[in-house]
C-alpha cells in the first residue's frame, strides 16, 4: 500500500479513524465495525477501506485485515480544539517520514521504484521542494514551468510524480503534513512547495531562545525533516537527479521563503551578524538576502 496510490487513501479519513480508534484505547476494533461507524463521514466503504489499510503500514495502526487498534505509543493526546489539526498531523508527519519505511527510496518494484509504505510520498515531496517557487506555475501541466515537465527532464520515466493522477493525492497529502501551500488565480487553484507550516510544527517542540548559527539551524532542521535541504531523504533523491548542484552556501528557494514568512509571523529571528558566516536565502526571482544566525522566537 502506498500514499499516492490508490487516491481514495485520504489524511481526513485517517484522522477520522484515529479519533474513532483513541477513544477505544487498547480496545480491538474490527475492521467491519470501523468502516459501519464512518460511512457517513465518506459515502464510500473503499476510503475508510484503503486509508485503514495505509495506517497499517505507517505503524499508526496495528492489527490484522480483521481487527485494528491504535499502536499504543502513537496514543499521544490529539486537543479537540485543535481546529487545525496539529498534533495529529505532526504525528502522521512522523509516522510518514519514519526511516523503517523509507529505506533505500529508489528500490525496485515490480513496476519501477518501489511504491511500498511512505516512499512515493517521500520520493515526491524530497524532490518537490528543491524545485524554485518562484518559476514554477503551480500547475502539474499546461503552460509555463511544470511538474510533469521537469520531472520528465531531471528523471525520466521514473519521475517522482509520475501523471496527473498521483498530483491530485500528492497535492492532498503535501498540503496537509505542511509542505505545500495552495492559492488561487483567477478561479484556477495553483500549489507551490512551502514547508513552513512543518517547520512552524517542529519550532514548537523545542525550548531553544539563544541564537544559532544558520547553518546549524537548516542542519537541525534536515535532521527532524530529512526532505529539507541537507536532508537524508533529499540528498538521496537528488543523487538520481539530471541537474547542476544548487550554489554552495545558498539556501533552497523554498525553504528560504518558508524561513521568511516564519522571520515575518515573528517565530523565528534571523539576524545577520558582522564577521560571522552567513548563508544566502533567495528572497524573490533574483534576489538575495544573507543571514549568520537564527533565534527561535523573537527578541
Amino acid at each position: 500500500m502506498a500514499l499516492l496510490n490508490p487516491p481514495q487513501i485520504l489524511p481526513n479519513a485517517a484522522h477520522a479513524i484515529y479519533r474513532y480508534l483513541a477513544r477505544r484505547g487498547a480496545e480491538w476494533t474490527t475492521r467491519d465495525d470501523l468502516k459501519r461507524v464512518l460511512v457517513p463521514f465518506s459515502a464510500e466503504y473503499d476510503v475508510i477501506e484503503l486509508t485503514s489499510s495505509m495506517c497499517l503500514d505507517v505503524g499508526l495502526l496495528e492489527g490484522s485485515e480483521e481487527k485494528v487498534r491504535i499502536v499504543p505509543v502513537n496514543l499521544t493526546p490529539i486537543e479537540h480544539n485543535d481546529r487545525v489539526n496539529a498534533g495529529f498531523r505532526t504525528l502522521m508527519r512522523r509516522l510518514v517520514l519514519e526511516r523503517t519505511l523509507n529505506q533505500d527510496l529508489w528500490r525496485e518494484g515490480p513496476r519501477g521504484p518501489s511504491q511500498h509504505g511512505a516512499r512515493d510520498f517521500v520520493r515526491a515531496v524530497s524532490w518537490y521542494l528543491s524545485l524554485n517557487i518562484y518559476e514554477l506555475s503551480g500547475k502539474y501541466e499546461g503552460d509555463g514551468v511544470t511538474i510533469e515537465a521537469l520531472g520528465g527532464r531531471e528523471f525520466g520515466a521514473d519521475s517522482p510524480i509520475v501523471n496527473a493522477e498521483r498530483w491530485q493525492p500528492f497535492v492532498r497529502w503535501s498540503t496537509y503534513l505542511g509542505f505545500a501551500t495552495p492559492f488561487s488565480v483567477r478561479g484556477s487553484i495553483m500549489v507551490v512547495p512551502d514547508p513552513a507550516i512543518a517547520i512552524r510544527d517542529v519550532l514548537r517542540r523545542t525550548s531553544e531562545r539563544s541564537p544559532v548559527t544558520i547553518e546549524s539551524f537548516v542542519g537541525w532542521l534536515a535532521s527532524e525533516l530529512p526532505v529539507l535541504d541537507q536532508g537524508a531523504y533529499r540528498l538521496e533523491v537528488l543523487s538520481r537527479a539530471n541537474r547542476d548542484p544548487d550554489p554552495a552556501g545558498q539556501i533552497s528557494p523554498a525553504l528560504s521563503h518558508a524561513l521568511l514568512r516564519l522571520h515575518d509571523a515573528h517565530l523565528i529571528e534571523l539576524e545577520s551578524k558582522a564577521d560571522a558566516p552567513s548563508l544566502r536565502l533567495v528572497a524573490g526571482s533574483g534576489s538575495f538576502v544573507d543571514y549568520s544566525h537564527v533565534r527561535i522566537g523573537s527578541a
